[in-house]
């Protein structure tokens, strides 16, 4: 479910930030394994050599703004795209 990954994303996105800033980044553990400039080139570079559902594409933006709901989950809200993701929380 990716939970490591978005973990790490979270816990690092001010570094992330500073070294990434408007790329796509691929996390898979708690490592950043590719960097790029869209979501599709991270996407089909990477599926050529990782399992999918084992890595996760994140664009690095100040805009993302993370917000702790009720029941514990953690959601992202990304300005530029208006997309939601929900993640289990640790």
């Amino acid at each position: 479910m990716l939970v490591t990954e978005f973990k790490f994303y979270r816990e690092n996105h001010s570094r992330l930030i500073e070294k990434y800033h408007n790329k796509y980044i691929v996390i898979k553990g708690k490592k950043v394994i590719g960097v790029y400039n869209s979501h599709a080139e991270a996407y089909f570079d990477t599926k050529k050599s990782e399992e999918l559902g084992t890595f996760l594409i994140q664009k690095i933006s100040k805009d993302n703004i993370f917000v702790k709901s009720k029941s514990s989950r953690f959601s992202l809200f990304n300005a530029d795209n208006i997309q939601m993701q929900r993640v289990e929380s640790m």
